[in-house]
């Protein structure tokens, strides 16, 4: 009998945190004037609003556009908008940065105006909960001077620089960052001018949503 009235009290508490979450998910619906979706670990295909086509809300492609709209509007207040892409989805943030901004020739170190936006891209994601990540590229002209092996060694240098500089300036957890270099592995379009291996020269920063361990 004990063990009966034990099984039946389990059950009603259920019950009652099932009602309760069902009269808080209308009440979310009704305040948003939206359906309230289920997490999941692959992220519903949405727009930019956080908003998928059969009317949930996602909240990480959500945040990722707010994100979005904060570092549009600092690359705004410079003059690299031609330097310059950013994307947003479910997963995150992707920026694009041309290496021409921020490092000369075969320069290690970012120095001026990209210097300076790399600060104010930390000060904006250092309180993210994103995991960011670090890609350095190459053309693939051969490099090889007295301190730079060749490509492959010149784009790892540049993505540690990149991810030490948010670490260090804008105090972003080590933790929660990565950084590789690709060298020529990976080009966005085929080397065959001038103008496509500026294009290929970049840097790419990953604001990835957390991964739930496995």
């Amino acid at each position: 009998s004990l063990l009966l009235t034990f099984f039946v009290l389990l059950l009603s508490l259920s019950t009652i945190e099932k009602e309760r979450t069902g009269k808080a998910m209308i009440s979310l619906e009704q305040a948003f004037g939206i359906q309230i979706g289920t997490w999941s670990m692959e992220p519903a295909p949405s727009t930019k609003d956080g908003i998928t086509k059969t009317g949930a809300f996602d909240f990480p492609a959500f945040r990722a556009h707010e994100y979005q709209r904060k570092i549009d509007e600092a690359v705004k207040k410079t003059d690299l908008g031609e330097f310059v892409e950013v994307e947003s989805g479910p997963g995150g943030i992707l920026l694009r940065l041309k290496s021409e901004i921020l490092f000369d020739a075969s320069g290690m170190n970012p120095e001026g105006e990209g210097l300076a936006f790399l600060g104010r891209l930390g000060d904006i994601i250092k309180d993210s909960p994103y995991e960011v990540f670090v890609e350095a590229h190459t053309d693939d002209r051969p490099i090889h001077t007295d301190t730079i092996r060749d490509n492959w060694d010149l784009s790892v240098r540049r993505a540690t620089r990149v991810a030490g500089i948010l670490e260090k300036f804008s105090g972003i957890d080590p933790g929660r960052m990565g950084a590789v270099g690709y060298g020529e592995s990976r080009p966005r379009v085929s080397n065959d001018s001038d103008e496509h291996r500026r294009m290929n020269r970049r840097v790419e920063i990953l604001l990835r949503e957390p991964q739930a361990p496995q």
